[in-house]
Formats: structure tokens, C-alpha cells, sequence
């Protein structure tokens, strides 16, 4: 074998006609799924952190402490979302994917030795929130350069759920190793895999050395000025950004509130979220390549369509029919929607200027994950759970109305030719 063992050879499966719609040549074919493994380990790790509020109390903390080491990682992971992007106009994604999963490896890492010190614990987790907000956009920008043509949207929607896959087993895996090997030592073995992810992107970039040499300084110097504030003002680029911070609102009641409803109904909470992964996974490996001539508009406004019926269906009942038929909406609706409005930012951009736009997508769109729990938990004293799945289904119908504004023109084919003045 040639030198550089697979990312030298070029395989069948690169030679495949219909693969390679999807990506620019042959080696973004290899270097896209090498990348796609590394993250999915990299977010293994991180959903293997599912049981540290039961780590953390046997460790000595107390409730309130726990509540907020973990939610201590909320301001930095924005900041450093909004950080990560000057860094990749600098950097390169490749490098700043690098160095947030180094990071966030010392933060996860550390909690080993800080877990029963509380102000330590709290430094740990606010490590592994800054490197979670520098990889973000990075990984991100790393994958959409690697894609092109008219399948690009299904491939990033398959790299997108990377972020979501590990949660099928990481719990499970967090689970046992706390019951096999206790406390001690818990935080260095579910480290394990985000190593090896480390490991991993650092090969990609030794063997492909152009991915960790710095932007041109016209590029570098092209994105770097472009600010944030210029981007806000930006309806082209704003419109799908603030759609996305609504949906990441929505979105947000599921992790937080969700279980609370179904236990008042005595419901197990599998049935939701068993309906919700296997439709939201299926949709994105199975369904998204017949959905490439569908304006982006037309197929966000669909998904948030599926989401919001889903919140409407549990204003007017709570029962087993009604939680499936909810978890199958949601799924259906959830998975669209993210990969087409963060493809419908980034295909304004040429590559050297994408860092700042996708960073201020999932700036917003964590933003809207985050805020929610804090409203919800405000509404859920003042009025109670009908009134609160109710705003949810205004804030959907809005959102509806606020993605029928864009041009229905625009389509999902990925040549990097959406409209205004941004295209390459």
C-alpha cells in the first residue's frame, strides 16, 4: 500500500458515481467519513456524560452543587461558539476542531480529579463547554467543505447526526461502566473515545497537511472582516439564523420538560423518545436524498410543520396514541431542519468566510436549546404544561410564516449558488 495507507488509495467505494454527488473529488470521500467516525467518537464521549449528576452527588456534592456544575458549561459553550469563529478565519477548521476537542478532552478528563471539590468541578465543566463551543462551527465547516454537488445536503445531514447517534449508546455505556467500576475512575474511561477521536483528526490533518495550514492572508483577511454585527444585519443570512434559534427553542422542551409530562401522565418515556430517534435517524439516512430538489424554505417550513402538530397534538390529549404520534412528528419534522438551514448559511459563503456565519448559527441556535428550560420553568409556576406547549405551537406557527418570506427559487443542490451578494 501507497504511503498514507487508506487516504492514499482511492477504493471503490470512492469510485462510486452516485457517492461521489456528493463530495468534490475522490479524496473528500475518504476524508468526510474518516472525519465522521472521529466526531462520532468524540460525541460518544460526550453522551457517556448522561450519569454525571449521579457521579457527581456520590462524590460529595449536593444537589444544588450539581446543578450547577452542570450547567456551569451553558455561557462558555456560547462564547466560545461565537470565538470559534474568528479562529477558523484564522486557523483553519481542521485546526480549531483540533484544539476544541483537546479541550474539551482536559475538561472531561480533569472532573476525575475535581469531581468532589465543587469550585473545581465547576472549572472542569466550564473547560469542556469552551472546547465544545470551539469544535461546533469547526467540525461544521470542515464537513461542508468537503461536500459539493447535488447529494451535499444528504451527506451533511448523515454528518449532522453524528452529533445525535452516540446517544443511542452512550448513556447505556455511562450506565455501565458506574455500575462495573464505581466513582473512581469513571470521567478517564469515558474519555477513552474522545481520545482516540483526537487521535484520529490529528492523523487526517498530519497525512493531508493543506487542512492545517493557515487561510491565505486575503481569505483570512476577507472573513476576519467581515463582523458579526455586519452578518446581523444581513436578512439573507439572518433569516435561517433566526428560524434556527426558534427551532433550537422548540427543540428545547424535549430534553428538559418532556419526561415531566409523561411521568404526570404515567407514561414511560420511551415512548416518545424511542418514536422521535427512530424516526428522526431514519429520515436522515433513508429519506434525505429524495429531498434534493425541494426548496430549503419549503422543507424547514415542512419540518417545523411536523414539530409544531406535534406539540399541538399534547395540548389536546396525553395518551400512548398521541405521545407515538408526537415522538413520530417530531422526529420526522426535527430532523430536517437543521441541516438545511445551517446548508442554506454556509452556501452564501465561499469556504474562507464560513466560519463566522456557521458559528453564529449555533451560537443561536444553542442559545434557543439553553434559554428554554429557563422560560419553561417560569411558565410551567405561573400558568402550567398546556399554556407552555401552546406558546410552543406559536412559536412554530411564527417560525412557519418567517421562513415563507425566502425566495421559494432557492434550492437544496449544493454548487454553492444560493442567491445574494455572498456567493461564490
Amino acid at each position: 500500500m501507497k504511503a498514507g495507507g487508506i487516504f492514499a488509495e482511492r477504493s471503490k467505494l470512492t469510485k462510486s458515481p452516485g457517492l461521489m454527488q456528493g463530495f468534490k473529488d475522490s479524496r473528500a470521500v475518504v476524508d468526510f467519513f474518516w472525519f465522521l467516525a472521529a466526531i462520532f467518537f468524540c460525541f460518544l464521549s460526550y453522551s457517556a456524560l448522561a450519569p454525571a449528576a449521579v457521579i457527581l452527588r456520590e462524590s460529595g456534592l449536593n444537589v444544588a452543587q450539581v446543578g450547577m456544575t452542570l450547567s456551569s458549561a451553558a455561557v462558555p459553550i456560547l462564547l466560545a461558539t461565537l470565538v470559534s469563529g474568528f479562529l477558523i478565519a484564522r486557523l483553519g477548521p481542521l485546526s480549531v476542531s483540533v484544539l476544541g476537542m483537546l479541550v474539551m478532552l482536559v475538561g472531561h478528563a480533569s472532573l476525575n480529579e475535581t469531581r468532589s471539590d465543587f469550585p473545581a468541578a465547576m472549572i472542569s465543566t466550564t473547560i469542556h463547554g469552551v472546547g465544545l463551543g470551539l469544535l461546533m462551527p469547526a467540525q461544521m465547516v470542515f464537513a461542508k467543505n468537503l461536500i459539493a454537488g447535488p447529494k451535499g445536503v444528504y451527506y451533511f445531514g448523515i454528518f449532522a447526526s453524528m452529533l445525535q447517534l452516540p446517544n443511542l449508546f452512550g448513556p447505556s455505556l455511562g450506565e455501565h461502566i458506574h455500575a462495573t467500576r464505581g466513582v473512581a475512575g469513571y470521567f478517564l474511561i469515558t474519555a477513552v473515545p474522545l481520545a482516540l477521536a483526537l487521535g484520529a483528526v490529528v492523523v487526517l490533518g498530519v497525512l493531508r497537511q493543506a487542512y492545517f495550514k493557515r487561510p491565505p492572508p486575503e481569505s483570512a483577511g476577507a472573513a476576519l472582516g467581515r463582523r458579526y454585527r455586519d452578518l446581523a444585519r444581513d436578512w439573507s443570512v439572518m433569516e435561517p439564523i433566526t428560524a434556527i434559534g426558534l427551532i433550537g427553542f422548540m427543540y428545547g422542551f424535549a430534553p428538559s420538560y418532556m419526561a415531566l409530562l409523561l411521568a404526570d401522565y404515567r407514561l414511560p418515556v420511551a415512548v416518545f423518545f424511542t418514536t422521535f430517534a427512530i424516526f428522526y435517524f431514519g429520515t436522515r439516512f433513508f429519506v434525505f436524498p429524495y429531498l434534493q430538489s425541494i426548496a430549503p424554505s419549503l422543507l424547514a417550513m415542512a419540518g417545523v410543520l411536523g414539530m409544531t402538530v406535534a406539540y399541538a397534538l399534547l395540548v389536546t390529549a396525553v395518551s400512548t396514541t398521541t405521545v407515538i404520534a408526537a415522538g413520530v412528528l417530531f422526529g420526522l419534522g426535527y430532523a430536517t431542519t437543521y441541516p438545511i438551514l445551517s446548508m442554506w448559511v454556509a452556501n452564501q459563503f465561499p469556504e474562507s468566510e464560513r466560519g463566522k456565519p456557521i458559528a453564529l448559527f449555533n451560537a443561536v441556535f444553542m442559545f434557543g436549546i439553553y434559554f428554554f428550560p429557563i422560560f419553561g420553568g417560569f411558565t410551567l409556576s405561573v400558568s402550567g404544561m398546556s399554556t407552555l406547549l401552546a406558546i410552543l405551537c406559536a412559536v412554530g406557527v411564527g417560525t412557519i410564516l418567517l421562513l415563507g418570506r425566502a425566495p421559494l427559487r432557492r434550492r437544496l443542490a449544493d454548487h454553492s449558488t444560493a442567491p445574494g451578494k455572498h456567493t461564490e
